[in-house]
C-alpha cells in the first residue's frame, strides 16, 4: 500500500512539475542579430539638393526618432523630405517621405496613439504633402477608435524584465520606448492588461544590432509576467 501511495505521489509531482518547466522556458528568449543602416551616415541632403540646410541632420532626427519610437519627430521628418522632394524632383536612394509615412502609420497603429493617428489623419487631408482622402479617413477613424480604447476602464499589470545578457538592453512595450535595463539587473513595467507586445533591444552595438523578440502576452489585471533575457 505504501508503495503506491508513494508512486502515485510521485506521478502526481512529475504531473504538475513538468508544465511549470515548460512555462519557464516559454518566458526566455535569446538574442537575435539585424543588420542596423544609420541614415546619419548617409548624405541625404547632397543627394537632394546640397543647399537644403534643413536636410543637414535629417538622417540623425530619423535614427533618435526611429529608436525612441517617437511617431512626431518622424512624421516632422516626413514633412521636411516631402517638401525637398517636391522642391528638387528627386528622391533619396535611402529613405523617402512615403516610405517614413508608412513607418508612423504602423507605428501609430502598434500604439494605438490617438493623437498621432489625428496628426497623420491632417497631414494626409491638407496639401502639404499631396492630399489622400483614403488615408486622411483611415487614420481619422483610426483615432476615434484609439480614444475609445484610452477611455474604457481597464486594470493594470506588471512586467518585470530580466536582463541575464551581457549588454544594457532597451525595453519596448506595445510599441512605446519604456526605459532600460542593465547588465544583471530588472525592472518591473506598469502597464494596461490585455494583449501586449515586448521587445528588447541592445544599443551602440553597429554595425549589427542585438534585439529580443518580439513577444507577444495575454495580460491580466494585477498579474506580473516574468520576461527573462539571455545571451
Amino acid at each position: 500500500m505504501r508503495t503506491w501511495i508513494r508512486s502515485m505521489a510521485i506521478l502526481m509531482i512529475a504531473v504538475l512539475v513538468i508544465p511549470m518547466v515548460g512555462l519557464a522556458e516559454d518566458m526566455k528568449d535569446a538574442p537575435v542579430k539585424k543588420e542596423v543602416v544609420k541614415l546619419k551616415y548617409k548624405n541625404i541632403q547632397d543627394e537632394l539638393n546640397p543647399d537644403f540646410d534643413y536636410l543637414a541632420d535629417i538622417g540623425e532626427m530619423i535614427d533618435n526618432g526611429r529608436y525612441q519610437k517617437d511617431g512626431h519627430d518622424l512624421l516632422a521628418a516626413a514633412m521636411l523630405l516631402s517638401m525637398a522632394e517636391k522642391t528638387s524632383n528627386k528622391t533619396s536612394q535611402y529613405i523617402t517621405a512615403a516610405a517614413l509615412l508608412e513607418e508612423v502609420g504602423e507605428l501609430a497603429q502598434g500604439q494605438k496613439n490617438a493623437e498621432l493617428a489625428k496628426a497623420l489623419s491632417d497631414f494626409y487631408a491638407g496639401t502639404f504633402y499631396r492630399a489622400n482622402k483614403a488615408k486622411a479617413d483611415e487614420f481619422a477613424k483610426l483615432a476615434k477608435e484609439f480614444e475609445a480604447t484610452a477611455s474604457a476602464t481597464r486594470g493594470y499589470g506588471w512586467v518585470k524584465v530580466e536582463n541575464f545578457t551581457s549588454y544594457f538592453v532597451d525595453v519596448y512595450i506595445d510599441d512605446w520606448y519604456e526605459g532600460r535595463v542593465y547588465s544583471g539587473y530588472y525592472s518591473y513595467f506598469k502597464i494596461w492588461e490585455g494583449e501586449t507586445e515586448l521587445y528588447a533591444e541592445a544599443p551602440y552595438t553597429e554595425p549589427y544590432n542585438w534585439y529580443w523578440g518580439p513577444r507577444f502576452i495575454d495580460l491580466y489585471e494585477d498579474e506580473t509576467y516574468t520576461w527573462t533575457i539571455t545571451d
